[in-house]
């Protein structure tokens, strides 16, 4: 599963100019790595911001824009995708980390918890 929309907003650039069209697709967050560009929960906030730090063993990321202070630290649970195209130029590394489906915030979405209840 892919998505793609139009990044608005200036935290970002050069290397996400705004209204540029970007796609992400879904990542295995133990792949992560300095520098990605992941969409990510911080608080009430979705974001696409770079990756500045890495706890594994709390399970968790820092991300700021390009320039600036962090952001904040978010867990890997809140980690949604990764950045894999902007504009048409495909985005350096992202190789071996995207995964085939989202997982939804927080855990994984069991078939149950898809079916209204009656």
């Amino acid at each position: 599963m892919t998505g793609r929309f139009r990044a608005f907003g200036g935290s970002m650039e050069p290397v996400i100019p705004n209204g540029s069209h970007v796609t992400i697709k879904p990542v295995h967050v133990e792949r992560i790595e300095l520098g990605d560009i992941l969409a990510v929960r911080v608080g009430d906030d979705t974001m696409l911001h770079l990756v500045k730090a890495i706890e594994p063993h709390e399970r968790r990321v820092e991300i700021a824009g390009t320039s600036g202070p962090p952001s904040g630290w978010t867990s890997f649970e809140c980690v949604y995708a990764i950045c894999t195209r902007v504009n048409e130029e495909e985005v350096p590394g992202v190789q071996g980390k995207t995964r085939r489906r989202f997982l939804g915030v927080g855990r994984p979405i069991s078939r149950s918890a898809r079916r209204p209840r009656r």
